[in-house]
């Protein structure tokens, strides 16, 4: 009897535990939808995971945040899958339409290896696992599901029926060159290959397989690489996924396929999340209740004010905090602070689900909005108190001076607000201007001489400050540049990337929330916001 091959995909895992129980003719027709499925998938696309459930069961599941499955992780389990599914039902060759193969028989027909043809099933060739009579079980390949198969892999089948051994001199040869071009260099394995494989006539996968072979077998190996990634370069691939650059440049860069650059980017977008150490159980003032209303749900996102004009002009005007609004926005980061903490513990530790990551990530740049608005809220208290502490108008101090100033107040009240409990029942004005007093202490020491140099409050450009707000926005804000550039790209972009980051007034949003919304995948907006980033480093490099 075959070993059952293993699901990598854990959500599959659990569809099959869920279905073995299933009645056998519902078995049966889910067996069919998903043979129907495998040649739909495109390996390098992305596929949420209750549309991947409702294709083959016929149902969609109600998920609060479905995983997305990378296309080519996908084919590489749906055969497994197909035989669990055989296993369950009790799968007999009556119950297989029409013709069927065996193993041996298809590898006859193609000329091909086992391997090869556990390589197959590994890109949708799926086989169904029957019981025959005596007792005894086979993988059995229905022709309808070979013929299929053999309308689109044409090429790479020819390739294996025309195999042919690399002689042993021609071998040395590819190794010695590869020698040298590592040495002289530094290619990768899969960039050494692929240039060797044009040079010599080969297939690119033949020459690396030699070259590991050579590795696997010798003392002194050419390509030191194909273990465990180091921190650095999994810090590395993270950094360049964030910026946009594609998941496939970077799976050849690192020679790892595209399923274990999403898990590489997804454990360290959890490893991150972790190292928050977010409240997990509900916090003083938190209130759930709070993240319904529309004072916490509306005027979101405005920029920072740029030069030292604005910020006086804008303190000038600023209302009397309105203690309704300032406790509500300080509940709701509290209540969301506490739920994305659940949700962070929650997560699994070898292969978190990249929808429960965003709905985390996406919680935290809504609380990072909110506490803006809090400081917001305190623009005129943060004059009122720098020229206070100061003895002086902030206009009067010179341009650095009264940049410092400025950063100095409004990161004591972003202190302030972040540690703020509506429960105690105060007013956030209070304990910002206790900081601001105590964080403008070095420049009441070495106050700006009479008569320094002084510029027009229009030419002294301020730090932006709400990019300052949360330690996780280091990860999770996109480069500055990105919103300065929005006026480039085409409407739906524009739209994708403003909700997606709560730049538009409301709270940001998830991908899959914002795929609803726009009547598009979320493969498609991820595919949005990453062409969208790509774009700024674009723009720097023509700069």
């Amino acid at each position: 009897m075959p070993r059952l091959s293993a699901l990598r995909i854990g959500a599959l895992e659990e569809l099959s535990g869920q279905l073995r129980f299933a009645p056998r003719a519902r078995l049966l027709g889910q067996l069919e939808r998903l043979r129907e499925l495998a040649p739909e998938i495109d390996p390098d696309r992305n596929y949420p995971e209750d549309w991947v459930v409702f294709r083959i069961t016929g149902y969609r599941p109600d998920l609060q945040n479905p995983s997305t499955f990378v296309g080519a992780a996908l084919l590489g389990d749906l055969s497994s899958l197909a035989e669990r599914l055989s296993a369950h039902a009790a799968l007999t060759p009556d119950d297989v339409e029409g013709e069927s193969l065996r193993v041996e028989d298809l590898q006859n027909r193609w000329s091909v290896s086992r391997r090869t043809l556990e390589r197959y099933r590994r890109q949708g060739l799926i086989a169904l696992r029957v019981r025959e009579t005596g007792g005894r079980v086979h993988l059995r390949f229905p022709v309808a599901v070979v013929e299929s198969f053999e309308r689109r892999r044409t090429a790479s089948l020819d390739k294996a029926r025309g195999f042919t051994r690399t002689p042993d001199a021609q071998e040395r040869r590819l190794v010695r060159t590869a020698r040298r071009c590592r040495l002289r260099y530094g290619w990768t394995l899969n960039e050494t290959a692929a240039r060797l494989a044009r040079r010599s006539g080969r297939a690119h996968e033949t020459v690396r397989q030699i070259l590991l072979r050579h590795d696997g077998e010798e003392g002194s190996p050419i390509i030191q690489e194909g273990g465990p990634l180091t921190a650095h370069e999994r810090r590395v691939i993270f950094r360049a996924a964030r910026a946009g650059v594609s998941i496939a440049k970077i799976a050849e860069r690192y020679g790892r396929s595209r399923a274990s650059v999403h898990r590489v980017v997804n454990e360290r977008r959890a490893e991150l999340l972790r190292r928050l150490e977010l409240p997990t159980d509900p916090a003083p003032g938190a209130d759930e209740a709070a993240l319904e209303l529309d004072v916490v749900r509306t005027g979101l996102g405005e920029s920072a004010e740029q030069t030292l004009e604005s910020f006086l002009q804008l303190a000038a005007m600023a209302p009397i905090p309105n203690r309704f609004v300032e406790h509500a926005l300080a509940r709701a980061q509290r209540a969301l602070l506490a739920t994305t903490g659940a949700g962070v513990g929650a997560l699994s530790r070898h292969n978190p689900r990249a929808a429960d990551l965003d709905r985390a990530e996406t919680n935290l740049r809504w609380v990072a909005l909110l506490r803006a608005e809090l400081v917001r809220m305190q623009r005129r208290h943060a004059l009122q108190a720098i020229e206070s502490a100061l003895g002086r108008p902030l206009a009067e101090l010179s341009p650095d001076d009264a940049r410092r100033a400025h950063a100095m107040a409004m990161d004591a009240i972003i202190h302030a607000a972040t540690a703020f409990d509506p429960a105690r029942g105060g007013r956030l004005a209070a304990s910002a201007g206790l900081a601001i007093n105590r964080a403008l202490a070095p420049l009441r020491k070495s106050p700006t001489p009479p008569g320094a140099a002084r510029a027009t409050p229009s030419s002294i450009v301020l730090t932006d400050w709400t990019r300052r707000l949360a330690p996780w926005q280091a990860w999770l804000d996109p480069d500055p540049r990105l919103r300065r550039r929005l006026d480039r790209l085409d409407s739906l972009a524009r739209t994708v990337i403003e909700r997606r980051y709560g730049w538009a007034g409301a709270p940001p949003k998830t991908a899959q929330e914002l795929a609803a919304a726009l009547a598009i995948t979320p493969i498609r907006v991820v595919s949005i916001e990453r062409a969208a980033l790509r774009s700024v480093r674009a723009g720097a490099d023509r700069s």
